[in-house]
């Protein structure tokens, strides 16, 4: 089968594994679900991945301790951090050392 043969089968729709979701920079877009269930429960991808940069105010206070300051610091120097793919886009170095 071919990527567009998969996007368009009508089984994998029904079973809720295609799933059409909306992203705030690429518009909707059809996205691999999750192909079982556990506990007779469905399993369902609730968002697309984030935008670029989209946590690093959750990743430099609630995992790093950081303070509000601090975290205007370094956004103002560049840091751009995202939980799913522990991206750093860094024009600064950034130690991964919480504040005490």
């Amino acid at each position: 089968m071919s990527n567009k043969d998969l996007a368009t089968n009508e089984h994998l729709r029904e079973r809720g594994y295609l799933v059409r979701l909306e992203h705030p920079e690429v518009g909707q877009r059809t996205h691999v679900g999750i192909p079982w269930t556990l506990g007779g429960k469905p399993c369902r991808i609730a968002s697309p991945g984030p935008v670029r940069g989209a946590d690093t105010d959750a990743v430099l206070s609630k995992l790093l301790g950081y303070s509000a300051e601090k975290n205007d610091q370094l956004r103002k120097a560049g840091a751009e951090l995202n939980i799913g793919t522990v991206r750093i886009h860094s024009r600064i170095r950034l130690d991964l050392v919480p504040e005490r």
